[in-house]
C-alpha cells in the first residue's frame, strides 16, 4: 500500500490550486463587477437538476449543476491517479470534485485535517496572501472522517473581490474526495447561494 502523506503538498499546490487560479483569472476582465449576482447562474444551477456523474476508478458517486467536464490533473506521483470533475456554473463561480486513488495499488492517504492543513499551506506557498480560515469543522460521511472548512484570501493576481473556497475534505479507506465551490468574485449578499451548492454538492456524494 502507498503511503501519500508524504507527497501530498504537492499535489494541493499543482492540483487544486490550479483550478482555482483558472477561475480566478476570469475576475480581471469582469467588467467591474464585485459579487455574484443573487438570482444569476448559480442560484439557477442551484434550483436545476443536477446531474449524477460516478468514478469509475473507485465506484464513488455524486452530483454537479451540469455535465461535468472530466479531466486528468497532473499527480504528484505516478503511483497516484487524480480525476477532476468540473462545471463551470458562470466566469466567477465553479463547482468541482476531485478524486485521488492509487493507480496500480490502494494508495493510503493522510486524515482530512492533515490535508485542509496542507491545502491552506499550499496557497500560501503558492504566492497567495492574507489565506483566512473563515470557517472548519469536523464531519463525517458513511461514517468515515471529514473536514468542512471555508476559506478566502487574497490571489497573487490581484483582482477586485476576494475569492472564496468552499471544501469539504472526506478519506476512504484507498482513496481521497475533495468536494469545493469556488467563486472568484466573493460578496456577503451571495454567500447564502454559495453555501447552498456547496451543502448539495456534499449531500450527493456516496462513497463506494
Amino acid at each position: 500500500m502507498i503511503r501519500a502523506a508524504r507527497v501530498l503538498a504537492a499535489l494541493v499546490t499543482a492540483g487544486l490550486l490550479a483550478g482555482l487560479a483558472a477561475c480566478s483569472s476570469t475576475t480581471a476582465g469582469h467588467g467591474g463587477k464585485t459579487s455574484v449576482p443573487a438570482t444569476g447562474p448559480a442560484a439557477e444551477a442551484l434550483a436545476g437538476t443536477w446531474v449524477p456523474a460516478t468514478d469509475a476508478e473507485t465506484g464513488i458517486r455524486f452530483s454537479l449543476p451540469g455535465a461535468p467536464e472530466k479531466t486528468g490533473v497532473p499527480a504528484f506521483s505516478p503511483s497516484v491517479d487524480r480525476r477532476r470533475y468540473q462545471v463551470q456554473v458562470d466566469q466567477v463561480v465553479e463547482v468541482t470534485v476531485y478524486v485521488d486513488s492509487g493507480a496500480t495499488e490502494p494508495a493510503r492517504f493522510p486524515p482530512p485535517d492533515t490535508i485542509a492543513d496542507l491545502f491552506v499551506a499550499g496557497m500560501r506557498a503558492d504566492g497567495n496572501t492574507d489565506v483566512r480560515t473563515l470557517e472548519r469543522r469536523n464531519a463525517s460521511v458513511q461514517g468515515r472522517p471529514a473536514v468542512d472548512i471555508r476559506l478566502t484570501y487574497t490571489p497573487k493576481r490581484p483582482a477586485r473581490g476576494h475569492p472564496v473556497l468552499f471544501l469539504r475534505v472526506v478519506q476512504t479507506p484507498t482513496a481521497v474526495v475533495e468536494l469545493q465551490t469556488f467563486t472568484s468574485l466573493g460578496a456577503a449578499a451571495t454567500l447564502p447561494t454559495l453555501q447552498s451548492l456547496q451543502a448539495k454538492l456534499v449531500a450527493g456524494l456516496k462513497l463506494a
